[in-house]
């Protein structure tokens, strides 16, 4: 169409100077056009004003719906809902696993004091910060899953908590 142009009203579309293309498998394509047309598709105003951010707010179920949605309609976009929805179930196990490693970290008495501990602690936080952004990245390349990109970090690091709290002194 030439133009498009939103009618709450009726919630569907007005059509001008349009053209349909029908395909039929071993036929010629036959094409319509007209100058004005009403429909219904499916695709709404508000999906032309889409935000990455913007999931960053939505509930879970509005979440998981906007992900189905994307999927329907193979919109690349959907790595930025799949992120945001394995971020939220990694990020609470990955307070526990850093929690684990400060406590390790901490058990320790040194007589220089707390200072390489406490430093080593905060290197390995944001070494996390980083692998989990890196980690990112590979579902922007589609090298890797978002749901194994968002536990690989986790996996990874709990394993450096098990030996800092298998070393630690009881």
């Amino acid at each position: 169409a030439e133009s498009a142009v939103w009618d709450s009203t009726m919630d569907g579309w007005h059509l001008r100077r349009y053209f349909i293309r029908d395909y039929t498998k071993g036929v010629e394509d036959k094409v319509r056009t007209g100058d004005v047309m009403d429909t219904v598709i499916a695709l709404k105003l508000s999906d032309f004003y889409r935000n990455q951010k913007t999931v960053e707010t939505l509930p879970q179920k509005d979440l998981n719906a906007r992900i189905a949605t994307q999927n329907m309609r193979g919109d690349a976009n959907v790595m930025y809902a799949q992120i945001e929805k394995n971020r939220r179930l990694t990020l609470p196990f990955s307070a526990f696993i850093l929690t684990i490693m400060a406590v390790a970290l901490t058990s320790k008495k040194k007589r220089g004091g707390i200072g390489f501990n406490l430093a080593l602690g905060i290197g390995l936080a944001f070494l996390y910060i980083l692998f989990l952004k890196f980690s990112e990245m590979f579902v922007f390349t589609g090298t890797m899953s978002a749901g194994l990109a968002m536990w690989l970090p986790n996996f990874v690091y709990m394993a450096i908590a098990a030996v800092l709290y298998k070393i630690a002194p009881k």
